[in-house]
């Protein structure tokens, strides 16, 4: 089953955005531990608005930022826009081939039981996730859309239209559809009316074709990715 929600945030509304919202609810409720991999397009460019982001998003300690559009721009002669963001997690800096990509995504990924990423051989396990043969895990939620993973865009009132669908794997959280739905309905119901005016939420029936579409649009986004 695949749970989508989309979320669309008018010029004018009051923070925090309905993406906002959702990513903050579904990360504490659903991936509290998840390896999580964002593709910011443009973030937050001072520490102080890093650090605002960052605490309220409240997102997996497994989190990692790729440079985006303004990552390799220096916070100080040593540290980068990028490096500053995952310095919050216990993520190993990655980068793009390229020079900028403007994807604005989030992945969230189960982690298999044998895929320690605490341990030392954390970047071993990592590149797992670069290895085309590799199977070993399953894509939990992917957000794709046009909100930059920033404190102003997340955090401050609409200075334009912004539109974001998070899609849901619900078997990879839980292979009780019950439960699964009733989770996610608890996170819907728990929103404000007017967030929830926002809000399109609704469910997709998967056929044996098909369910493994959030894994295959992991495999095309990180084609381009690797490590320093």
């Amino acid at each position: 089953m695949i749970y989508i929600f989309f979320m669309k945030n008018q010029k004018g509304n009051q923070a925090p955005s309905p993406t906002a919202t959702i990513i903050k609810r579904f990360a504490k409720q659903c991936a509290p531990d998840d390896l999580t991999i964002c593709l910011p397009g443009y973030m937050s460019v001072n520490s102080k608005s890093i650090s605002q982001f960052v605490n309220q998003i409240n997102l997996s300690k497994h989190t990692y930022f790729s440079q985006g559009m303004n990552g390799k721009n220096p916070i100080n002669k040593n540290f980068t826009i990028q490096d500053e963001h995952n310095s919050y997690y216990k993520g190993i800096p990655f980068t793009f081939t390229e020079d900028t990509d403007h994807s604005k995504m989030i992945f969230f990924i189960k982690k298999p039981y044998d895929f320690d990423i605490d341990s030392e051989n954390e970047r071993a396990s990592i590149s797992l996730l670069f290895d085309e043969s590799c199977d070993c895990f399953d894509i939990k939620a992917i957000l794709i859309g046009s909100s930059n993973q920033s404190f102003t865009t997340y955090f401050r009132s609409a200075k334009k239209g912004e539109a974001d669908v998070l899609l849901i794997n619900g078997d990879a959280i839980n292979a009780d559809d019950k439960i699964v739905e009733e989770e996610i309905i608890k996170m819907y119901n728990n929103l404000s009316d007017e967030t929830k005016r926002q809000i399109v939420l609704t469910k997709e029936l998967v056929d044996s074709t098909n369910k493994n579409i959030l894994h295959d649009i992991f495999r095309k986004t990180i084609t381009n990715i690797k490590f320093k």
